[in-house]
């Protein structure tokens, strides 16, 4: 009887793990669909998986980095499978958690918040991605445009 007492209890404990990450998930996809309607992307790009990172990345003013992260992401998903990359695989790893890193500071920065937020969207982004979307705050605009290298012409005064 001890034994089965024991794995009843390590089952339950297991669901109880299963149905909190569930729930984390649920809770960061409301807020990241949130961000988006905030950054004028579509709320359901926050349930598609590769989408939803371009979709809160891109508007920031990191196209390349979006799309480095998804490259990343999809490198460690693939090569894994191969044998003889699976070193290239922990590379992409590394990289993506990196990237990972740069995306929240970049967020963060675009909603006028600091280095203790960004360490809250790394440790916590079920619970900072809400609050970026549900609270008061706005997106900066003039913080994500692409700065040009290229003066704009300036008109000539005719005299």
């Amino acid at each position: 009887m001890g034994n089965a007492t024991a794995a009843t209890a390590a089952l339950l404990v297991v669901a109880l793990i299963v149905i909190v990450i569930c729930l984390c998930a649920i809770v960061q996809i409301v807020g990241t669909a949130k961000v988006c309607k905030k950054l004028d992307e579509p709320a359901w790009g926050a349930v598609v998986p590769f989408y939803a990172t371009w979709c809160v990345v891109a508007p920031t003013g990191g196209q390349t980095l979006a799309i480095a992260s998804i490259a990343c992401s999809v490198g460690g998903l693939v090569l894994p499978c191969v044998p003889f990359l699976t070193g290239l695989a922990v590379a992409c790893y590394i990289a993506s958690f990196v990237l990972g890193i740069v995306t929240s500071y970049r967020l963060a920065q675009a909603f006028d918040r600091g280095i203790p937020f960004t360490i809250g969207l790394v440790l916590l982004p079920c619970v900072f991605m809400c609050i970026l979307g549900f609270g008061s705050d706005e997106p900066v605009d003039d913080l994500w445009e692409e700065e040009s290298d290229e003066e704009e012409p300036h008109e000539l005064d005719e005299e």
